[in-house]
């Protein structure tokens, strides 16, 4: 019986090991960017922040200080806004009152102001 147990005990010790060597060495690095790029929707400016520096969305601005920076990415050339944020581009109680470089229908950031 004592044998019995003991190798269970091993066999216990023996997991715990290998999830901490996985642990240890087997994680793959964040793919994660340490920044993240934002257009500004009333003037059209980008901007880089670094991730330990963004408290809300849309965030601000830091020339203006208003909160008027969407994330965006690059798809094909042209820089998006995500869908997820397509109703503060549109609502004019949110965002759409300044918004002057964010295609409503398409979220593409425009290189000159909207009409």
């Amino acid at each position: 019986m004592n044998a019995k147990v003991g190798k269970i005990a091993l066999a216990v010790v023996l997991f715990i090991v290998a999830i901490g060597v996985f642990w240890i060495y087997g994680r793959t690095p964040s793919v994660l960017p340490s920044s993240v790029r934002f257009v500004c929707v009333a003037t059209g400016e980008r901007f880089s922040i670094g991730r330990s520096n963004l408290r809300t969305f849309p965030a601000k601005n830091p020339k203006t200080k208003e909160l008027t920076l969407l994330p965006i990415y690059e798809e094909q050339g042209k820089f998006l806004v995500a869908a997820h944020y397509g109703n503060y581009v549109r609502d004019p109680n949110l965002l759409g009152k300044v918004n002057k470089y964010v295609d409503p229908k398409t979220l593409e950031v425009l290189s000159s102001p909207r009409p």
